[in-house]
């Protein structure tokens, strides 16, 4: 199952919070299933309203037999989950299901389970089996299926209480950030959201070409250091900072962080230059030049530099993804003369505007993934920290994800080390005339 990938683009300027970019954010962290046709047909009925004679498309409701109503929904978050009682990967999430059902039903969750055609009989078992009390009906024919192009089962989708399909398809890692994201919604929120959003939007416009006026007045100053108050711990305790990742494959416990973990640079081995810190976030992600999945990240990461050129510091870290020992050690000289010659290249021949770095022995990508992530010799990684200017790292993950872009963005407007650096610069540039 494949993950469809959002680029923020028009919303990394904005350098404030609203409702709408609320909301966008929760979209952006929800990680959809499918690609191709399929992907962009569900993307299509996402924000349109559910069609009520959907549920005249099932039958035989058991558990709670009672078949929901258009009055019985209306107002109400729900959440549908296809299974099947003889595919056990399918039934396995109607325990998280439950567990939702009982924290948010008091709330306005509905939780409804949909089974394949066949085997029904043995699937109200298997739920029963775990608890299940919210209504399973079955979709004798698949017609329900069809409307919602559900493929592959377990499958979730998400109503909002103004009765849009909110999320079509979306991995199981991500409905209970789902769930909780439209439950604390109103149902004015999630009835104005769409012009809400086409408001932001504009305003987002705004900003960018607000920020791109003060961007260009910047290059042609080439503005100086300038002197700014650090901010205090409390000040980054304070931030809000993107929702920490944790591996779904990891075992119990495995995946849990321990707490904030910093991203020590090394003082040397950059090529062309070291990368601007003072009051920066940064953005690291690691390449292999064996492995085409990580080198075809090399131009996205430079885009983000140049969108992000006044607040991020992107670091493309070199790496021998397949010759990392299991302690992390150096297996070739780092930063060795064969090493920076081919940083030199692939900066020369690119024309890239960020910094790359040579860690062949892996260091930094094993203090980046601590034990959030399994260890990562099951193939290319596109990898990615996100780290805050005082040096912890705010996220880690897959830099193809939702989740990356977002952290990226939410980084780069409440970071306070770059807030306050932008405040020095804008009074240095307000002082100047400008």
């Amino acid at each position: 199952m494949l993950r469809r990938v959002t680029t923020l683009g028009l919303f990394a300027v904005v350098g404030f919070a609203t409702p709408a970019m609320a909301q966008m954010e929760l979209d952006d962290q929800i990680v959809r299933e499918g690609l191709g046709e399929r992907r962009d047909d569900l993307t299509k009925l996402e924000l349109t309203q559910f069609d009520p004679t959907w549920w005249e498309l099932l039958s035989d409701w058991r558990i709670a037999e009672e078949a929901p109503t258009p009055d019985t929904l209306d107002g109400q978050v729900v959440l549908v989950v296809t299974f099947a009682g003889w595919y056990p990967p399918s039934v396995r999430p109607l325990a998280m299901a439950q567990r939702l059902y009982e924290t948010y039903a008091e709330d306005g969750l509905v939780v409804i389970g949909v089974h394949d055609a066949d085997g029904y009989d043995d699937g109200v078992e298997a739920a029963e089996r775990r608890g299940v009390t919210f209504p399973i009906a079955v979709d004798a024919d698949g017609a329900f299926r069809e409307a919602l192009l559900v493929d592959q089962d377990p499958d979730f989708y998400l109503i909002d209480r103004s009765g849009q399909l909110r999320f079509a398809d979306i991995e199981t890692s991500s409905v209970e950030l789902a769930v909780e994201g439209l439950i604390e919604e109103t149902r004015e929120d999630a009835e104005t959201l769409i012009s809400r959003i086409a408001d932001a939007r504009r305003r987002a416009e705004i900003e960018a070409r607000r920020t791109a006026r003060i961007n260009q007045q910047a290059d042609l100053l080439s503005i100086p250091d300038v002197t700014f108050a650090e901010p205090s711990e409390a000040a980054y305790a304070l931030a809000h900072w993107p929702r920490v990742q944790v591996d779904p494959n990891a075992a119990p416990g495995f995946g849990e962080p321990a707490g904030p973990r910093r991203l020590q640079m090394p003082a040397d081995g950059f090529y062309p230059s070291a990368a601007a810190s003072k009051g920066r976030a940064f953005v690291v992600y690691f390449w292999d030049r064996n492995m085409p999945a990580t080198t075809a990240r090399i131009r996205p990461m430079d885009e983000l530099q140049r969108r992000y050129a006044r607040d991020i510091s992107v670091v493309g870290v070199m790496m021998n993804m397949n010759q990392q020992n299991n302690f992390g050690q150096p297996v070739e000289n780092v930063g060795g003369p064969e090493a920076r010659a081919v940083l030199r290249e692939a900066h020369r021949s690119a024309g890239l505007a960020h910094t790359l770095l040579a860690d062949l022995g892996g260091a930094l990508m094993n203090a980046a993934e601590g034990n959030q992530f399994s260890s990562f010799g099951q193939g290319p990684r596109t990898m990615a920290a996100v780290v805050s200017s005082d040096g912890v790292i705010r996220w880690f993950g897959d830099s193809t994800t939702h989740g990356f872009e977002s952290a990226v963005a939410l980084v780069a407007r409440e970071d306070p080390g770059v807030r306050a650096r932008r405040a020095a610069e804008d009074e240095y540039l307000r002082r100047r005339g400008r």
